[in-house]
């Protein structure tokens, strides 16, 4: 029963480990999808950009650690494009084309440091295409609105 015991423990510990250790990427990806589409304050993009900021600059210094340098400079220059400090401005549209290509890069990110088994492999990839062909349709959707989208926002930049 001990060892069933310590067996299960360890288990716990690791699942625990494993959330809190891509809790910040998911809710990261999350407030990327998020922003693809249209109805959010100003103040929703100034949030982003700390989070995503931070985040990337945090996995930069474990892809660092970990030796995986085209993942380092990857994610140097998300943590660029989106500081808060000194803004870099697209138009809306050229915004979501960003939000959905960092979502998806950081989504691989997290798949690619975890050691994952073939069908693990297969289903991730099934699933990122979904969503990557979900993410784009609804990006193309906004693009093409129409004259009317300045209507609806307040700020022409993020």
């Amino acid at each position: 029963m001990g060892a069933r015991s310590q067996e299960s423990k360890g288990m716990k510990n690791c699942l625990k480990e494993n959330v809190l250790q891509y809790l910040p990427l998911s809710i990261t990806i999350t407030m990327l999808f998020l922003a693809i589409g249209s109805g959010f304050p100003y103040g929703y993009y100034q949030i982003l950009r700390f989070v995503v900021c931070g985040v990337s600059s945090f996995y930069t210094y474990k892809a660092y650690l970990t030796n995986r340098r085209i993942w380092l400079w990857i994610l140097i220059a998300i943590a660029i494009l989106f500081n808060p400090i000194v803004l870099i401005h697209f138009d809306r549209n050229s915004w979501r084309v960003i939000d959905n290509l960092v979502a998806l890069t950081l989504m691989a990110f997290a798949f690619e440091v975890r050691k994952l088994t073939t069908i693990q492999k297969i289903v991730f990839f099934c699933a990122f295409f979904l969503v990557a062909i979900y993410s784009f349709s609804v990006t193309l959707s906004h693009n093409n609105d129409g004259d009317d989208s300045h209507h609806r926002y307040r700020h022409s930049v993020r």
